[in-house]
């Protein structure tokens, strides 16, 4: 953004320039060209324009310096919690979305881990309308450290979260982990996001789904199968699971991510279902789980 204000900088300082070569070549009302006094005075006041000018150029670039060392925001900028496909993206002419520009040299005060936040979904009326992301404000919301796994029972090692285990009626438990992820070179990235309900969970259906910089860029969506055993005639619950992955570019440094896991289920059906989410760097062969300590948030 800042080659922006540059930009305009630049073509400011070309107009101011031609504007003092105009009055110069401009004769005055009687015929007579301007005296070399009129002159002075026209010029300096255009000098004290493009000081004011510069000044203003300097402060902008300044604060928005400060903004983007924050991992923030300029206002006007697009809001966040956009969503779309990664082959849709922008900056892809190769079908991978583009964040290569969102990169930061992590500094200033940042610490391992991540945010969890629980949500209260309402039910939907089909499988279809299942939320994507979070609706309304979180329920309740911890730091906590970044898992290998992200399991949906998560929050029940919390101790502020654990009372809505049972809070249940219409609606259903959603998590989100949201933070930094450290990209440690720039380039393409895949990431694999496989959804596993493990056999006897009753839940109907999960969906996890990953954003980068406030694009999705992966959505995996497991529902339940219904197999008829043979051998014992009845039907019988098929594990559940969902395996999908989307490309990503990015620079070296934090991108904003955040983690949907959202399941029809109840209590007993926390513990058997599981996120995990690997991921292949500019040079791996293959994708591999994620180091913890490359999830950051803000230091208090």
């Amino acid at each position: 953004m800042i080659w922006k204000y540059r930009l305009t900088g630049t073509a400011i300082v070309a107009m101011l320039a031609a504007q003092a070569v105009m009055p110069a070549q401009a004769q005055s009302t009687d015929g007579a060209p301007p005296s070399n006094a009129e002159l002075s005075r026209r010029i300096d006041v255009l000098e004290t324009k493009l000081d004011a000018i510069v000044e203003q150029l300097n402060q902008q670039e300044a604060a928005l310096d400060t903004v983007l060392k924050r991992g923030g925001r300029m206002k006007g900028d697009p809001a966040s919690g956009q969503t779309g496909s990664a082959g849709a993206a922008d900056g892809g002419g190769d079908g991978i979305a583009d964040s290569s520009t969102g990169g930061e040299q992590v500094q200033g005060n940042w610490k391992q881990g991540l945010y969890l936040d629980l949500y209260m979904v309402p039910l939907p009326d089909k499988l279809d309308d299942m939320a994507v992301g979070p609706i309304g404000v979180p329920t309740a919301s911890e730091p906590v450290a970044a898992p290998s796994v992200f399991e949906w029972n998560a929050f029940t090692n919390v101790p502020s979260m654990r009372q809505y285990a049972t809070a249940m009626n219409n609606k259903r438990i959603g998590l989100l982990w949201s933070g930094a992820l450290l990209a440690q070179e720039s380039g393409p990235y895949t990431f694999v996001l496989q959804v596993d309900a493990d056999r006897g969970s009753n839940t109907t259906a999960c969906i996890g789904v990953l954003r980068m910089d406030d694009q999705e860029i992966v959505r995996a969506f497991a529902v339940t199968k219904k197999v008829f055993n043979r051998i014992s005639p009845n039907w019988n619950d098929e594990p559940k699971s969902a395996l999908d992955q989307g490309s990503v570019k990015l620079a070296e440094g934090k991108h904003r991510f955040g983690l949907w896991a959202h399941c029809l289920g109840n209590k007993a059906d926390y513990s058997k279902v599981h996120f995990a989410l690997t991921a292949k760097g500019p040079n791996d062969r293959a994708p591999k789980p994620i180091d913890p300590s490359r999830f950051l948030i803000a230091q208090d």
